[in-house]
């Protein structure tokens, strides 16, 4: 994993930088802004591991936590190429003590899914230090297998599993977990077990300033066609458990 800045994150820094401006001020303009980069750093790399989907944490000491997803890289093992689904997909951190200059070299396993591959680590650091982690899973099924699951959103013979979450109190050394939420209300998609999958989504949760965690995931609550909608779930207990709020954001043509 290299860090640079391509032209998304130039995109975040222009709305970031608009964020913090005050009211009454002119808006600024995005031809204002200059990204210059100043180096590449390699963060973690092992020609026979397929890594990807880094999240990044600093710790009150400053140092820097990288969790990301680890899979095998299947083309090295002769297969004819690497997939975003993978049964060995594992959730790992390395870390820096000197700002991100060096890394540590032998990654820390954060949590293995027993059912199937996990993807896309999101962490969020609260207030008292502690670490939770958000990701979801797949399971691979035999093709026969696969094919006779009612209500299951497939990828292939993966099966989706739904989000969990896993929390750390000592800086990542040890995790807790798994936490499995509850699924969306009106949920259509239905795990390995028939059930509806739990709560899930692809980026960072965030902490309140009453101590409350805030986690906008997505659903499939239409019955006719695959067609996700974003919801708030809330924690009043550090991620341990969750209560559903409010719908976020749904429309009955796009996804």
């Amino acid at each position: 994993m290299r860090c640079h800045f391509p032209r998304a994150a130039q995109a975040a820094l222009v709305l970031a930088a608009a964020a913090t401006q005050s009211y009454g001020e002119p808006p600024l303009k995005a031809s204002s802004i200059r990204v210059r980069k100043m180096q590449d750093l390699v963060i973690y790399k092992d020609d026979k591991f397929y890594s990807s989907f880094p999240s990044i944490v600093r710790r009150s000491d400053g140092e820097l936590l990288v969790a990301f997803r680890r899979a095998p890289e299947r083309r090295v093992l002769g297969e004819h190429g690497t997939s975003h689904t993978d049964p060995n997909s594992y959730l790992m951190l390395v870390r820096s003590r000197d700002d991100g200059k060096t890394w540590s070299q032998t990654p820390e396993l954060i949590y293995a899914n027993p059912f199937g591959g996990s993807q896309d680590p999101c962490m969020v650091q609260l207030r008292d230090g502690s670490i939770v982690c958000s990701s979801y899973g797949w399971a691979l099924l035999q093709a026969d297998a696969a094919a006779k699951l009612k209500g299951a959103y497939r990828h292939g013979n993966f099966i989706f599993l739904g989000g969990y979450l896993v929390r750390s109190k000592d800086g990542g050394h040890t995790w807790q977990g798994p936490i499995i939420p509850p699924a969306t209300p009106g949920e259509t998609v239905l795990d390995l077990f028939g059930k509806p999958v739990p709560a899930y989504n692809r980026g960072a949760m965030c902490q309140g300033k009453d101590g409350r965690l805030y986690w906008v995931v997505a659903a499939n609550t239409s019955a006719s066609a695959r067609r996700t909608g974003t919801h708030l779930f809330i924690s009043s207990d550090k991620g341990s458990t969750w209560q559903y709020s409010c719908p976020v954001a749904a429309d009955e043509k796009v996804t």
